[in-house]
């Protein structure tokens, strides 16, 4: 019974001849596959079948950087975490650019990140001017997505000893290679 009541819901929501917009979003109408319009807050018409509205918070958004290791210039391990801020700014430049903002905001950063540290040796990387300099990059690297990077923070910063799975053996033990 759950079911059909989804499947009725789902099918109204298609042919349902509007969309509200609230004042914390940002919206973007897809025509027919083909026509984009950015659409501004409040009830907007919308034609069933043929009008797909996408919409995103406009709002301060966060995405947290899962901790990584990557190598320094003096070949220590160092393993990093941090949280970047951004605004979208421009919904349809931002789905024209990228497919996953978040997961490509992350893995943009991680780059920046990583290349900051292959830089420099252990002794010579500060948390705040790895984080200012990445912070850099990762605008750079972000400008024409239609996003506006607030702020990179790293939130660990520390060298690490690497433990990389290398194969199974016959009796279902795991096989370590050290560094």
């Amino acid at each position: 019974m759950e079911a059909v009541i989804a499947a009725i819901w789902a099918i109204v929501l298609e042919i349902w001849p509007w969309t509200i917009i609230d004042p914390w979003e940002l919206a973007l109408r897809v025509r027919r596959g083909k026509k984009l319009r950015n659409l501004k807050p409040g009830i907007r018409v919308s034609l069933p079948f043929l009008d797909k509205v996408l919409t995103e918070p406009s709002t301060l958004q966060t995405v947290n950087i899962a901790d990584q290791t990557m190598v320094s210039l003096d070949q220590v391990n160092v393993s990093a975490s941090g949280v970047i801020k951004y605004y979208v700014l421009d919904l349809k430049q931002m789905w024209m650019a990228v497919h996953d903002s978040d997961e490509a905001i992350s893995n943009t950063a991680l780059e920046a990140v990583a290349t900051e540290i292959a830089l420099k040796r252990w002794d010579h990387l500060y948390v705040l001017e790895l984080a200012k300099a990445a912070q850099k990059r990762l605008r750079s690297d972000t400008r024409g997505w239609g996003i506006r990077i607030k702020s990179f923070k790293l939130t660990d910063l520390a060298d690490s000893k690497v433990h990389r799975i290398m194969s199974s053996n016959g009796d279902n033990t795991l096989v370590l290679g050290g560094e």
